[in-house]
């Protein structure tokens, strides 16, 4: 006996999701017009969760399917730059591809900070940067030239107390 509900009963709204017999896929949320689907991701999963079933493409954007799929693209773009077909593969060896990934956005971020400490020690203005230093808003305000205070004016142009 089948203890799990098939996806085509879910929701039997004829403007629901489409249901796919021959991959027998659903891909989009079939609750989607009761749930609220605003939100950020983290959200979106605990709708989900509670639903029990939020379509199958919903798990694509979750866990580390987002993080395969990036290890997959950097190396197809590595092996597009060495010229040799297979030099990453991810799925035959896939802690080195991670691995090399890891190792190459590192190099990125270290030769962006690099650049960046030139910068500022050619042309200075470090001082300028707001790097979360400044806590206090009316520190900010007046280095930034922001200001969030309200004020009326009058009809004559004046300021209204």
């Amino acid at each position: 006996i089948r203890e799990d509900t098939a996806k085509y009963l879910r929701n039997l709204d004829p403007n629901s999701a489409h249901y796919d017999p021959k991959s027998r896929s659903m891909r989009d949320n079939p609750y989607a017009q009761n749930a609220d689907e605003g939100g950020n991701l983290q959200q979106q999963q605990q709708a989900a969760e509670s639903m029990g079933f939020a379509g199958d493409n919903f798990a694509r954007i979750s866990g580390d399917a987002v993080q395969m799929a990036e290890t997959q693209l950097f190396a197809w773009d590595a092996e597009k730059k060495v010229g040799v077909e297979g030099a990453i593969h991810l799925q035959a060896d896939p802690s080195r591809a991670e691995l090399m990934r890891k190792k190459v956005e590192k190099r990125g971020e270290d030769l962006k900070d690099k650049k960046r400490k030139q910068v500022l020690d050619r042309y200075g203005g470090e001082e300028y940067l707001d790097a979360g230093k400044t806590t206090d808003p009316d520190e900010r305000a007046t280095r930034f030239g922001v200001s969030h205070a309200e004020q009326e004016y009058g009809r004559d142009g004046r300021l209204a107390s």
